[in-house]
């Protein structure tokens, strides 16, 4: 990511494949996916046919969607982040999380397992998604 927010973030292709790593582990899981509860606020707030170029220029539409994402790390039962670079948003959503008392998972590829709020707030650091895949399995489906 650069700083620009969703324009600069990291390609988006892990989200489909965590998901499939946790139903495949729990098949009756829910998984909240962030960008789905955004994309449920800009529903909300955008008439149908506005171009994604004319999102977001209202600062309280921006607090809106971030504080819906926010709040529902809070409210999870597990929170699991992918982070394979700093994430100011990530950093406040596990650091919500932490202060609910919820568990978190952090995919933390390299140098970033060192990251001090990885590091801080997560209960579990795991390098890759084959890996979140294996630690699901044992932690899940055989209740270890």
């Amino acid at each position: 990511a650069n700083g620009e927010g969703v324009a600069g973030t990291v390609n988006q292709d892990y989200r489909g494949q965590m998901k499939d790593a946790i139903l495949a582990a729990d098949p009756s899981a829910v998984v909240i996916d962030p960008w789905d509860l955004v994309g449920a606020v800009c529903a909300e707030l955008y008439p149908e046919g506005t171009p994604q170029s004319e999102y977001f220029k209202e600062d309280a539409h921006v607090r809106r969607a971030f504080s819906t994402v926010v709040d529902a790390a809070a409210k999870a039962h597990v929170v699991i982040t992918y982070l394979p670079e700093a994430s100011m948003g990530s950093a406040v959503e596990i650091a919500a999380a932490r202060a609910s008392n919820r568990t978190i998972v952090a995919i933390a590829p390299g140098s970033m397992a060192q990251n001090w709020v990885v590091r801080s707030y997560a209960d579990c650091v795991l390098g890759s998604i084959e890996e979140l895949k294996s630690w699901l399995l044992d932690h899940v489906t055989r209740g270890t």
